[in-house]
């Protein structure tokens, strides 16, 4: 519960700041955004 806890706590700050910078985000490109940051940014791309 502890880890399942932190990363809820943890999406719920990085959304705040997402949201603080660019205004109201739709939940699906909320979602979008938390997928996009557990995975690595190829630099290929």
């Amino acid at each position: 519960m502890e880890t399942w806890t932190s990363r809820v706590m943890f999406y719920r700050s990085m959304l705040n700041c997402v949201n603080a910078l660019e205004g109201h985000i739709p939940p699906a490109e909320s979602a979008a955004l938390m997928v996009a940051e557990e995975k690595p940014h190829p630099d290929s791309l």
